[in-house]
């Protein structure tokens, strides 16, 4: 890019340098740095002929700039650098002398210029990366981005980079050719709170934006399912597809086969997020054929997971979405410097703040040592096992007892423990196998929820989605048991924590057929954990007495 497309319009003599007060600290480690790898001027100079260039060679790999800017070499080869500055205070005041005053006009008014005005020139063999110094009263520093003035443009765009908190610098791969950079902080107005509706569930009431779930991927790569029902009228609603399990061919005859059903679907929709693994084989091919098939004017998000941000897909993939959604269930996640945390910092240094939505799902979660799950309810209810007469009691080809006599039941699980965690807001029930390894499953409720919303704001993201299934408050998880005559009438019902995994059912004197079930009540839900039919006759001897049983 030319010079005259780097900067508003061509420059006046440049104003004397006034240093940036930055963190002592930092600038005496950046200039101990840059010391030690001596740097030589070189056969070069800027466009305005004012800075000589620096040659950065393995055996002098960075060049210290006092305004808080370090341009450090990261390949194998060399580089020859410039770089200049214009103060912040005089570009504010519109004191520079040069038509750089007038660059600021353009700057979004959710966003403050907190730095000087970084002007360089990168060119030679090897990649170089720029550190600039975190200014002073930049916090909160999760919203702090580096933007560069486009030339074609003739605006601010954002410009991928990381926040290195513990040695107060931003960092972003420089570009060949010149660039002119600037920190700015976030300061948007709260995040859009849309809401995530699932089939036969009603959105938060007032939502402004809702997210309609209940269309999937089927095994064979067609559409399945049916969307949750739209709003009233006026509502915005997107479809949120879910083809995490899906093996999605990679051809492109499928993707535009798949697209067109997507663009059928999204017909009378403001667009689509697709729920589908970054790794996924032909994906950027996918969205760019879904992309063709929305109607005129509709959007397309993609959502990952706090694992995916690293993914090397991702910058890609997210210049071909109008919104990058990080799901977020796990309530552990939401701790300070948690995993929600990191995953943020990471995402919102590759994508612009305003670009990205965090979709707090009611999923519950089962947390191992190699870390977070996504599961169902119901996959929940499978590990704490099935009803089960306790082995030496009922025969399963004779399930027969006497009258009056005693029946142990149990679940076959290996439950360890169950209740409420209060610091998260979420229901737990944990497990364990005979290997000794232990399972966490959290069950989010709308408090453990609104924990994880809270970060949306902080990094000043676009919007938050939270799903409406979970419930106002958590109860702590119980099981029941019930026992049913041949008329499916209940006749006797227990219910309690973890005491009552193990039950002892007392038979009547009634003779015939009963039914004894057993169910999980956790998360605003009772899930089934099968039956046990039991025939009440005088043709066996009495089961063992109470004391006996387990």
């Amino acid at each position: 890019m030319s010079a005259e497309e780097q900067q508003p319009a061509a420059d006046a003599p440049r104003p004397r340098r006034r240093r940036w007060l930055v963190g002592l600290a930092t600038v005496v480690l950046l200039a101990a740095a840059a010391a030690l790898a001596v740097t030589r001027p070189w056969a070069a100079f800027d466009a305005a002929g004012q800075e000589p260039a620096t040659r950065l060679t393995a055996d002098a790999p960075s060049v210290f700039h006092p305004d808080g800017l370090v341009l450090r070499l990261t390949g194998d080869g060399e580089a020859a650098v410039t770089a200049s500055t214009l103060p912040r205070e005089a570009l504010l005041a519109g004191e520079t002398g040069t038509q750089w005053d007038a660059a600021l006009d353009d700057v979004p008014p959710s966003l403050s210029p907190l730095s000087p005005l970084y002007r360089f020139r990168v060119q030679g063999s090897s990649p170089v990366q720029a550190e600039i110094a975190i200014p002073n009263d930049a916090r909160p520093f999760e919203r702090l981005s580096i933007y560069g003035w486009d030339g074609a443009a003739r605006g601010w765009v954002f410009v991928p980079g990381q926040i290195d908190e513990a040695n107060q610098i931003l960092t972003a791969a420089a570009p060949s050719g010149e660039a002119s950079w600037m920190v700015f902080r976030a300061d948007p107005p709260p995040p859009v709170r849309a809401s995530v509706v699932r089939p036969g569930g009603t959105p938060a009431a007032d939502a402004p934006l809702v997210l309609l779930a209940g269309l999937a991927i089927g095994p064979d790569g067609a559409l399945a399912g049916e969307p949750a029902a739209a709003p009233q009228a006026g509502t915005p609603a997107v479809l949120l597809i879910d083809g995490r399990s899906a093996d999605l061919p990679p051809d492109s005859g499928w993707h535009a086969q798949f697209a067109a059903g997507v663009g059928s679907r999204a017909a009378n929709a403001q667009g689509v997020v697709l729920d589908v693994p970054l790794a996924a084989d032909g994906y950027a091919d996918l969205l760019g054929q879904v992309r063709g098939a929305l109607p005129r004017g509709a959007t397309l998000g993609i959502v990952v997971r706090p694992g995916e941000v690293a993914s090397d897909r991702l910058p890609v993939l997210a210049q071909a979405a109008d919104t990058v959604w990080l799901a977020s269930a796990d309530p552990t996640a939401a701790a300070e410097d948690g995993a929600l945390d990191r995953a943020l910092a990471a995402l919102t240094g590759q994508v612009a703040r305003g670009r990205v939505g965090l979709l707090v799902t009611a999923q519950p979660v089962a947390v191992t040592d190699a870390g977070a799950e996504q599961i169902t309810l119901a996959e929940a209810a499978a590990r704490v096992g099935a009803a089960q007469a306790v082995p030496g009691y009922l025969q399963p080809d004779a399930p027969l007892a006497a009258p009056r006599g005693q029946v142990p039941v149990q679940v076959s699980g290996l439950l360890l423990a169950m209740g409420v965690d209060s610091s998260l807001g979420a229901g737990y029930l944990t497990f364990g196998d005979d290997a000794g390894n232990v399972t966490l499953v959290y069950v989010p409720s709308a408090e453990s929820l609104a924990r994880q919303a809270e970060w949306a704001a902080r990094y000043g993201l676009g919007t938050v989605a939270v799903d409406a299934a979970a419930p106002d408050a958590m109860q702590p998880p119980a099981f029941v048991w019930r026992v049913s005559d041949a008329t499916g009438s209940v006749i006797d019902e227990v219910s309690g924590g973890l005491a009552v995994t193990q039950w002892v059912w007392s038979a009547p004197q009634a003779l015939g057929a009963y039914t004894i079930s057993a169910a999980l009540q956790i998360g605003g839900a009772e899930l089934p954990l099968g039956e046990i039919p039991v025939e009440v006759t005088e043709d066996v001897p009495a089961a063992p007495s109470t004391t006996d049983a387990p």
